[in-house]
């Protein structure tokens, strides 16, 4: 048996909505998103819990959505870990996108490159 312990989570979707990504993260088919090249479909219903290490505000809410699924995808195999950096790339890029500081976006690339391995480790239980 595979499972995986609750968590709280502070959003959750609402409305399907797509977005362009700055990188080919290839093709994903999951219950809550989906990703197609360099287009990301994020679903109604996907649950996130927000920029981590940062407050949450209207400049962080997409990049930390998108990359949380990009985390995802690591922690549950459906990418390889080599694309860890493409990730944390992906945040940066989609923050300045939104109108964030060059300079801390870099702060948050570099930050994600140095404490976020952990969060992309597995979070799958399995049982026999």
């Amino acid at each position: 048996m595979k499972f995986q312990k609750k968590k709280s989570w502070k959003y959750r979707v609402y409305k399907d909505e797509w977005f362009d990504l700055n990188h080919n993260f290839g093709n994903i088919a999951h219950d809550y998103f989906q990703i197609v090249g360099n287009r990301m479909l994020i679903k109604a219903g996907y649950r996130w819990d927000g920029a981590t290490g940062i407050p949450d505000t209207k400049r962080n809410y997409i990049p930390s959505c998108i990359h949380d699924v990009l985390a995802q995808c690591i922690r549950e195999d459906l990418m390889s870990m080599e694309r860890f950096g493409d990730a944390n790339e992906e945040l940066k890029l989609q923050y300045q996108e939104r109108g964030g500081w060059n300079w801390w976006s870099h702060v948050l690339r570099w930050g994600t490159n140095t404490l976020g391995k952990p969060f992309f480790k597995s979070d799958i239980i399995e049982v026999k």
